[in-house]
């Protein structure tokens, strides 16, 4: 990886961490879940960013011993392992919307019968 390429890398990273934690206070203090569910893809951008930076730069070593043809599968394992954590986030802020919303209506149901 190119020293400029490594060098926004770490920017994106840290612009990244800069706005979820702006974006976490903010939807702490609102507690608002839409607020709290774009500060978690800050997040999963950030750890993203990092997952592939690492991939990117172990992909560039040369082969070796241990590794007759290479290192430059290690792109593809990084893009599946970010895939899978935003799957896994994407259920996760589907299933706290879905609790969210229950108890909303629960809470309704409870006041229109008073």
């Amino acid at each position: 990886m190119k020293n400029k390429g490594r060098q926004a890398t770490i920017i994106l990273i840290i612009c990244n961490t800069f706005l979820f934690a702006i974006k976490i206070s903010a939807g702490i203090m609102s507690n608002s879940l839409a607020i709290i569910s774009d500060a978690i893809n800050s997040l999963t951008d950030t750890i993203s960013s990092i997952i592939i930076f690492i991939a990117v730069r172990t992909s560039s070593k040369q082969a070796d011993e241990g590794h007759p043809f290479g290192h430059h599968r290690a792109e593809p394992i990084a893009g599946l392992i970010v895939a899978i954590l935003a799957g896994i986030l994407g259920f996760e802020i589907l299933h706290m919307s879905v609790l969210s919303s229950w108890s909303l209506m629960y809470i309704r149901l409870v006041f229109l019968q008073l």
